[in-house]
């Protein structure tokens, strides 16, 4: 929980400093603040997963040994973003085949 308030206080904090030199906020070209926040915030978790997730596959190359939870999670986090990926790939790029490919597949699944 700590370093969950943590993170929230740095997210809070670099908004706070964009704010402020008038990167976010009322303007032509600016994004609201509160988009600024939920970007900064997607990007950071996205990155501390990828991280996390490189550095499991490193422990392994190098048959160190990481524990059973870490490996679960890089896991879940590669399919979770190969949940998006995949249909739209499958899709050719198409965001409106990408949304039939992913209601359609659980569906499939089930046979």
């Amino acid at each position: 929980m700590t370093c969950c308030g943590i993170y929230l206080a740095i997210v809070i904090l670099i908004t706070t400093v964009a704010f402020s030199k008038g990167l976010c906020g009322d303007g032509d070209s600016r994004p609201p603040c509160g988009g600024f926040a939920f970007d900064v915030s997607l990007y950071g978790a996205l990155g501390i997963g990828a991280i996390v997730t490189v550095m499991v596959l490193v422990g392994i190359v190098l048959r160190r040994h990481v524990s059973a939870l870490l490996k679960t999670s890089a896991i879940v986090y590669a399919t979770s973003l190969l949940s998006f990926v995949l249909p739209l790939r499958a899709a050719g790029n198409k965001l409106a085949g990408a949304i039939v490919v992913m209601m359609v597949l659980p569906i499939i699944s089930c046979f």
